[in-house]
């Protein structure tokens, strides 16, 4: 497989190393393992999510990406919107954080906003999306209304609440477990899920 400098450097120079940053392709943290790992899904590289991207969910019906993002200590989800070219953040630790704290986490998915349209053209997305017209700029960045994030009250909380919400946003399920009382639960049923190999076990913890 292309390494990510290759792609981006090599076949699409002119729509990635532009706007002043030709020479400075580093700005864009091209080695950041987020990612290779982003490429690898959009490419149907990663043997965990090939199944459900190849054929089985075609292109055509591909609108929204959903991912977990680490950014300084923190995991929140995103919401990659493939049609509207935005990235949404939920953000548990948004209340409990000072400003410039939020600021430096949401920085960090600078590089992501800028790589995506050569990610998404590398794939050859738009060669079957022939609706949608590929935004060659930084996409924006919208955050969830405070209704749709989880307050966390323990700095660890953050790994549990972000898989859970992200399993509730993808089956479009209500979030009335999504609570800092419920997180042992729903750390239980992580793990219990983990060791039953996705399988759910015989066991008195409720799968919330």
């Amino acid at each position: 497989m292309d390494t990510i400098d290759n792609i981006f450097r090599n076949k699409y120079p002119r729509e990635i190393i532009r706007d002043g940053l030709k020479g400075k392709a580093e700005k864009l943290n091209l080695r950041d393992e987020q990612v290779n790992i982003l490429l690898n899904i959009v490419l149907g590289k990663t043997t965990v999510v090939t199944e459900k991207w190849g054929p089985l969910v075609p292109f055509t019906e591909v609108h929204k990406i959903y991912t977990v993002w680490l950014a300084s200590g923190h995991f929140y989800p995103l919401i990659i919107d493939l049609v509207r070219c935005e990235v949404w953040i939920f953000d548990s630790m948004a209340i409990c954080t000072t400003k410039a704290q939020r600021e430096n986490r949401y920085l960090k998915t600078l590089s992501l906003r800028r790589i995506l349209p050569a990610i998404l053209k590398a794939s050859g997305f738009y060669r079957v999306r022939k609706d949608l017209k590929p935004v060659f700029r930084e996409w924006d960045l919208r955050f969830a209304d405070k209704d749709y994030c989880f307050r966390q009250e323990d700095i660890l909380s953050c790994g549990p609440f972000a898989l859970k919400l992200m399993e509730v946003l993808v089956s479009r399920r209500a979030l009335p477990y999504i609570t800092e009382g419920n997180i042992g639960l729903i750390r239980s049923s992580i793990a219990e899920r983990i060791f039953s190999y996705s399988k759910p076990a015989k066991t008195n913890v409720p799968l919330l």
